[in-house]
């Protein structure tokens, strides 16, 4: 026999024929999809190859354990078991994929408008540390992940619980106070317009009144924002501050409740707020 043949070595069967040909197919799979969760988590080229080394050999587990048990019962059984071992490994890897792909997006849509953007925004008022920063990136990102994979997911109490414990509280405030400020303005503004309409201005400063409603709008939104229903007591350390009605407000809620321009003593006693 010619020495080129023996060189050769034995004729490949067909199952090892078979094997070679869906290597070939699956390794340009294994890169693809490699590639596009490298890109979803922010990695780099070596969390690709070892995601796109993981891909191929697990494809290759199920085609060997096919070819092994072609036509016995505990085909299915293997193949399950191949399948249970590999997505185990690979789940674990892209949880830490994920993580520090979220610890390093470092970037904010134009839309969006969490909280912790906002704080992001605002880091120089605020005066914000760069490990800060850092967190409110990584909270952000893991915020729009979640809104994403759950549509219930409550976005105002994890802001609530992640805030209070990265800013202090005089900081946290202060971003309550920024982001409440316009929207408690413009209530003020429609509180003094509705009480010029019903002639309840007499005696009013009308710049004045709309200071004092704005203060109090802006008290009433920030303490929602931070507490929701629950308002705990005032204490030193969270620097609740006093809020009491202005008496603008006061005719003017009891007036628009009671149709009533000149509300009476009993219609503001019996008033909630």
């Amino acid at each position: 026999m010619p020495a080129s043949l023996l060189a050769q070595g034995p004729e490949k069967t067909f199952n090892e024929k078979y094997l070679e040909q869906v290597k070939e197919n699956a390794t340009a799979q294994a890169r693809a999809a490699a590639g596009l969760l490298r890109k979803k988590y922010k990695g780099d080229q070596n969390m690709e190859n070892t995601l796109s080394t993981m891909f191929l050999q697990h494809r290759m587990a199920l085609e060997e354990t096919a070819l092994q048990y072609a036509g016995k019962k505990e085909i299915y059984l293997k193949l399950a078991e191949v399948t249970a071992k590999n997505d185990s490994i690979q789940q674990v890897f892209l949880r830490g994929a994920k993580t520090n792909g979220l610890a390093n997006n470092k970037s904010l849509r134009p839309d969006d408008n969490s909280k912790f953007a906002e704080a992001i925004r605002l880091r120089k008022l605020l005066a914000l540390s760069s490990p800060t920063i850092d967190s409110l990136y990584y909270h952000n990102n893991v915020l729009n992940d979640r809104l994403v994979e759950d549509v219930k997911f409550k976005q105002k109490n994890y802001e609530r619980e992640i805030l209070s414990k990265l800013l202090t509280t005089d900081q946290y405030m202060k971003l309550l106070r920024e982001l409440n400020t316009e929207k408690a303005s413009l209530w003020a503004q429609n509180d003094w317009n509705d009480l010029s309409e019903r002639k309840l201005t007499e005696g009013m400063d009308k710049q004045k009144t709309i200071d004092r409603a704005t203060y109090y709008y802006v008290i009433k939104l920030m303490l929602f924002d931070r507490y929701e229903d629950i308002l705990p007591a005032p204490t030193a350390e969270n620097k609740i501050p006093e809020n009491p009605i202005p008496d603008a407000v006061r005719i003017i809620r009891a007036a628009r409740q009671y149709k009533n321009p000149l509300p009476d003593k009993s219609a503001q006693s019996n008033f909630k707020w």
